[in-house]
This record gives structure tokens, C-alpha cells and sequence, in this order.
């Protein structure tokens, strides 16, 4: 048996005996949220940005808005994060 095979037979022994041991209740939630959709062209979102304004505007979603963003009301955020000073 070669060296590299044991080494996979140890790795997936210790990764699969340690998943049943998992809280499901405390694990954490893992996301992506594009960056670069944060801006205005000509006083307009673009399309990602669109979306993603819609997606993040209902008020259970305002703690995932960026430091520069600001809250407009419970359904309505706005950002612009091309800014000079956003960038500084």
C-alpha cells in the first residue's frame, strides 16, 4: 500500500468519523456576496448591482450591507461604492 494511500485512508477516516459529531444548531452559515456590484453608472445601477440592491433592501438583510451603504428606510438601502471616498 502505497504512502499516499494511507494518507487518504487516514484524512477521510478522521473527516468522516468527525461529521457525525457536528451541532448542526451552531454551525455557520458560509456566503459570498459580490463586492463589486456596488455602484452607480450615470446615476443608475448596473444590472448586478440592481439585484443585488433588491435582494439585500428588506430590513432582515441590512446587516450584510457594506460600511459605506446607508439605510433609507426598513425596505431601502443605498450604495455607491465607487466613491473617492469610499476607495480612501
Amino acid at each position: 500500500m502505497s504512502l499516499s494511500l494511507v494518507f487518504f485512508y487516514v484524512i477521510f477516516h478522521v473527516s468522516v468519523s468527525g461529521a457525525n459529531k457536528i451541532n448542526t444548531n451552531y454551525r455557520p452559515s458560509i456566503g459570498v456576496i459580490r463586492w463589486d456590484a456596488w455602484n452607480l453608472v450615470n446615476g443608475q445601477y448596473d444590472a448586478i448591482s440592481f439585484y443585488l440592491h433588491r435582494a439585500l433592501s428588506p430590513e432582515k438583510f441590512h446587516y450584510r450591507i457594506p460600511f459605506y451603504a446607508s439605510v433609507l428606510s426598513p425596505t431601502n438601502i443605498s450604495f455607491n461604492g465607487d466613491l473617492q471616498s469610499v476607495m480612501d
